[in-house]
């Protein structure tokens, strides 16, 4: 059963709050005027199941002798919050304090963690003053987000179309600025949007507080476009890192990142790239999608153009290594077609092996491997891959 905890402010109102928090990473604001201490604000025992707060460059950690450690000692009202939880929970406030819609958020460059402590919900650009909304780049809320793009009549493209109330969302800038949401009549009273179906059964992933978005254009699959209701997934190798319906035109996908917990271990880190596969909504088949897709980090969003489905070589497909010449790490690509298993080595000039890259079975569908150098000398390597009995070579050359 869900945890159920209840919280009642000091000063009376008829403003009641209701946080649903699932299992795991939940970006949320609190209905904190002014700054509140961790302690004043939360429930006694809700270190029962709150395991930590994160928010913008500070952390808290729940301590059964000290209470609250670490540099996040208090809420304020314009900043937003990652809450992990390790079940299911609700969290209700009881007479929140309505907070002023003049509230001014003054914002640096690049990601802002914010709140949005209103009631119900307001549109992305309906809630943003027209002087302020050229300056945001991106907005990203819980594996949701929203890019600027012109061709959609909202001005906005992505699966985040409006500012919901007790949500945290980061807010992406090109410069400083200050500013207030427009906020009808005090506080908003419309319904809240649908939830957005995560994943499709049977595929599940968990949210992490490090994530990125990929915006695609357009998918072509065996020379015909993606249909609306197809599941495009993200993943790092063989682990599911996010998904998505798609929805049109620059879609985005959410692609999750590690954050040093053990839920998101395998997710993707700096420098890594994720791929991506379709799900055919009304057959099931998938395709394995190729494409130039940019390297993740976290809180970025990215516009991709099209991207087609893999011709699966009938063998093996050993491609470039990149970079080549390097120094002292290379990444090494190879296609094949089916299930099997595969070597991939690297030998020095004299024919002694260095490294051992690969060496098991692979599904079908494109891998990455890395060689690290740092151990090996300057010069020239050769990289041998194997599978089904075939053989591909290609040459390296390590300079430092």
């Amino acid at each position: 059963d869900d945890v159920v905890m209840q919280l009642t402010q000091s000063i009376p109102s008829d403003l009641d709050l209701v946080y649903d928090l699932h299992y795991g990473a939940n970006l949320i604001s609190f209905p904190s005027p002014g700054s509140v201490s961790l302690a004043d604000a939360l429930p006694d025992d809700i270190e029962l199941f709150v395991t930590g707060i994160i928010g913008e460059g500070q952390a808290a950690s729940p301590n059964p002798v000290l209470g609250w450690v670490g540099s996040l000692s208090e809420f304020t009202e314009t900043s937003g919050y990652w809450v992990k939880v390790n079940a299911d929970a609700t969290l209700i406030v009881d007479d929140a304090t309505p907070l002023d819609p003049a509230l001014v958020y003054n914002l640096h460059f690049g990601a802002n963690l914010v709140s949005f402590p209103y009631e119900g919900s307001v549109g992305i650009a309906d809630g943003l003053p027209d002087d302020i909304e050229g300056l945001v780049t991106g907005i990203i809320g819980e594996g949701v987000a929203a890019s600027p793009n012109s061709n959609e009549p909202s001005g906005w493209a992505g699966s985040l179309t409006s500012w919901q109330g007790t949500k945290g969302y980061w807010l992406k800038m090109s410069e400083d600025a200050s500013f207030s949401f427009n906020i009808p009549d005090g506080l908003v009273r419309k319904s809240l949007p649908a939830d957005i179906q995560k994943a499709p059964v049977g595929f599940d992933f968990d949210q992490s507080t490090q994530q990125a978005f990929y915006f695609i254009e357009d998918i072509v699959l065996d020379g015909e476009s993606i249909q609306d209701g197809d599941w495009v997934l993200a993943y790092n190798d063989n682990v599911l890192v996010g998904a998505r319906e798609w929805d049109g035109a620059y879609t985005d996908i959410p692609v999750m990142g590690y954050d040093s917990h053990v839920e998101t271990a395998g997710y993707l880190e700096n420098g890594e790239t994720p791929t991506f596969k379709v799900i055919r909504e009304t057959t099931g088949e998938e395709f394995i999608l190729s494409g130039n897709l940019p390297v993740w980090a976290n809180n970025e969003l990215y516009t991709v153009g099209v991207m087609e489905n893999v011709v699966f070589p009938s063998t093996i497909v050993l491609e470039r290594a990149y970079p080549n010449p390097f120094n002292p790490v290379t990444n090494i690509t190879f296609g094949i077609e089916n299930d099997g298993l595969v070597s991939v080595k690297v030998f020095d000039v004299t024919g002694r092996e260095i490294a051992d890259l690969a060496n098991g079975v692979y599904s079908a569908g494109y891998h990455i491997v890395e060689w690290d150098a740092s151990n090996s000398p300057s010069g020239m390597y050769f990289l041998k891959a194997e599978f089904g009995g075939i053989t591909e070579t290609q040459k390296l050359m390590l300079l430092k």
